[in-house]
This record gives C-alpha cells, structure tokens and sequence, in this order.
C-alpha cells in the first residue's frame, strides 16, 4: 500500500476559469467533464487519480488541516478564490496538477502546500511566472529528536 500526500490549494483564477471552476464545484464534475478545449486541463484529465482534486478526503493529514476543513480550508470558489484540501496516494497527481493546471487556470497562488505522511516540515510552492516552484518556506506539523533537545521533552 502506498502513503497518502495532502494538498491545500488556494488560487485566484484567472477571469475565463471562474465559470468553469465554478460549474465544476457545483455539480460535481470531473475534469474530463469541464467545458473546455484547454489542452492541459483535457491531459490532467487522464491522469491516474486526477479526480481526487478538489474531491478526495483528508486521509493522515496533520490534525490541524482536519480542524479547518470547514472553515479556512472549505472546499469553495468565493470571489474568484477557489479553495480546496485533499489527500492522495500518489503524490504525482498533486505534482502533475501543480505543472499543467494550475498555471493554466490561476492568475495567482494564494497558497499550495503539500504534505507527505511521514514527514514533519509541508512543501510550500508559488506560481512565478506561469510556472508553478517550490520555495523555501514550510510549515512544521510533526516533531524530531532535535525537538526533544529544544523543550519539547513532555511529548
């Protein structure tokens, strides 16, 4: 069995890409379903798992990300904001969004985040210059050894 990668995705989208995130949100569809000709969106399509975004579960996520489901992290297209979290067993499927969709469909990142299940520290990414990168930031959700040396002994 393979390890599960959570995914937080916050984007503006671009003006054309509203209605049809939006159609999809509201009725359910796939990617193969969208009403468009874009070439990379029909390519994600195909892709092993490909529905899982926006509508996997969270499956070992930091508890956290569970708490804000249904809050900041409500799947949702508001003001041109769309904003979802996952989890899937293969993590390629994030990846392969983040390089044909997500440059295609968004005018900005507001945030992109993953999280492998046995890591400690989230991988944050940012679209620069219509290429989705990984940047230096990330997020600490787990806890080393070097933490017990630091104060964190009552764990």
């Amino acid at each position: 069995m393979g390890m599960y990668t959570s995914f937080r995705c916050k984007l503006k989208l671009k003006r054309e890409f509203v209605p049809v995130i939006e159609d999809m949100m509201s009725k359910g569809l796939g990617w193969n379903e969208l009403n468009t000709d874009n070439a990379e969106i029909k390519e994600f399509s195909l892709y092993n798992r490909a529905d899982f975004i926006p509508y996997g579960g969270l499956a070992y996520a930091p508890d956290m990300w569970d708490q804000e489901n249904s809050t900041t992290w409500k799947r949702q297209i508001e003001n041109g904001i769309w904003t979802f979290q996952c989890s899937c067993k293969n993590s390629e499927t994030f990846r392969e969004f983040m390089r044909k969709v997500v440059p295609v469909i968004a005018e900005e990142s507001v945030h992109l985040e993953l999280f492998y299940e046995e890591d400690i520290y989230s991988t944050m990414y940012r679209l620069i210059d219509g290429k989705v990168e990984e940047i230096e930031e990330k997020n600490k959700y787990g806890y080393d050894d070097d933490d017990y040396k630091s104060g964190w002994s009552s764990l």
